[in-house]
């Protein structure tokens, strides 16, 4: 019942999360911000970052415009997610992962309000977040020998199958000589 109550919780939040009102926008922000610094926190509690996550994973999903601003941020910490010890809190970092290459994938097809088409420096842009994301899920694979934790296994060949699945997006022709 408490997990219900949660998941509702976290949903309402991701579908205010849409609205564009001043006072909702700010309400977000806040949500975001305390969310970010929890997941950067290393003494923060399990249940602590568990929520935390929920809220940036709703956001991301529901507001993207909103999350964007935070997408580097949630970038720099999202390895360490990864490897939690809760299967959920590493599936909800990977999907966030997922949303943020939706956006970024919607920025190089975006045309602006005359028409034009995008410029080769958001493709660029978007190309070598991709292949930053590959290099470091595929470094945070590489062990040397030692045996890898099942958690980071799951959660960094989770995120590795979300981004392959949209290699398509980043890879196509015009970017094969970039």
């Amino acid at each position: 019942e408490d997990e219900e109550l949660f998941l509702l919780t976290v949903r309402a939040i991701g579908r205010i999360s849409r609205i564009s009102l001043n006072r909702a926008s700010e309400m977000i922000a806040i949500s975001l911000e305390d969310s970010l610094r929890r997941l950067e926190d290393e003494n923060s509690p399990d249940e602590h970052k568990k929520t935390a996550i929920y809220i940036v994973e709703e956001v991301a999903k529901n507001a993207p415009t909103t999350f964007r601003f935070y997408s580097q941020r949630f970038m720099a910490i999202v390895y360490g997610i990864l490897e939690h010890p809760n299967e959920n809190v590493r599936l909800k970092a990977a999907y966030t992962i997922d949303h943020i290459l939706s956006m970024t994938r919607e920025r190089i097809e975006t045309h602006d309000i005359w028409g034009n088409a995008p410029k080769p420096l958001a493709n660029l842009e978007s190309l070598r977040f991709y292949e930053n994301t590959y290099h470091n899920l595929k470094d945070g694979l590489d062990t040397d020998g030692a045996p890898l934790p099942l958690e980071k296994a799951h959660g960094y060949l989770t995120a590795f199958q979300i981004l392959l699945s949209r290699g398509n997006d980043f890879v196509s022709p015009p970017n094969y000589t970039q």
